[in-house]
């Protein structure tokens, strides 16, 4: 029975739209609650299951935000000393891919910075990192227009080689978007935390004493979670800019997270 309660609210999920009717505002609070929804799971995994408290969990989200809006409108910046850094537009899709990566990327970074010590490192950790993000993205108005806003970033495109392309404009394609993700984001969530490596996570969460005297090595099982659960916020937040198609520096606020 319990395997069955998933697979009921996916199709109540599914059918959802369809009960409401074509109402606007209804989807697009469903939207934004679907989209933040992948970013709760995301911190869940690293504070349910490992009980590390992240504070600055928003700024993966921000992360992948921005990145998916600069690799979809290009960008042309002076470094200094005589370099430019220019970038041709790339399509949507390939801006989430990159999004969930670089993410992913600052979880490690994070990760191998803080879980050596653990504790209130940590959360002081996360919580100076977001706001460094958030004051990089506020200043360097150059890439990120600052407090002007990214603008017309791109609805995200779909397609299959010899059939076409999609693009997700409408409020009911981002819908079954938003949702589709949010399953595969569940499925990988579930799968991990059944899993041996989810039995280390709960095991350090519960008494990490005696999970290190059975051989279960703390920092790369923490970092591991960290990645995966910033790789996960990341995503929401492209699909976020691509839903918004605008965003600004507020994306990294410390009231989004709690």
């Amino acid at each position: 029975m319990n395997r069955l309660l998933p697979l009921a609210l996916l199709a109540a999920l599914v059918a959802l739209p369809l009960a409401l009717g074509p109402s606007p505002y209804l989807l697009n609070a469903l939207i934004v609650t679907g989209i933040l929804t992948i970013g709760a799971m995301s911190l869940n995994l690293l504070l349910g299951f490992t009980g590390q408290l992240s504070l600055g969990h928003i700024a993966f989200f921000g992360i992948g935000a921005y990145v998916s809006a600069l690799t979809s409108l290009g960008f042309d910046v002076d470094l200094g000393f005589g370099l430019r850094a220019v970038h041709e537009p790339w399509p949507p899709a390939v801006g989430f891919v990159l999004a969930t990566l670089a993410a992913g990327a600052c979880g490690w970074l994070i990760g191998r910075l803080s879980f050596r010590v653990r504790g209130a490192y940590f959360v002081i950790v996360t919580i100076s990192f977001a706001e460094v993000v958030r004051l990089v993205a506020l200043n360097w108005v150059e890439l990120t227009q600052g407090p002007l806003a990214l603008t017309g970033i791109p609805a995200i495109t779909l397609g299959l080689p010899g059939i076409g392309t999609w693009t997700l404009r409408t409020k009911l394609q981002n819908y079954y978007l938003v949702l589709g993700v949010g399953t595969l984001c569940y499925l990988v969530v579930a799968r991990l935390v059944g899993s041996r490596f989810g039995r280390a996570m709960r095991g350090l969460k519960e008494n990490e004493s005696l999970a290190l005297s059975v051989g279960i090595n703390a920092t790369r099982t923490l970092t591991v979670a960290a990645v995966i659960s910033a790789a996960m916020a990341g995503a929401a937040g492209s699909l976020y800019a691509h839903y918004l198609r605008i965003i600004d520096p507020e994306v990294f606020a410390f009231t989004t997270t709690v």
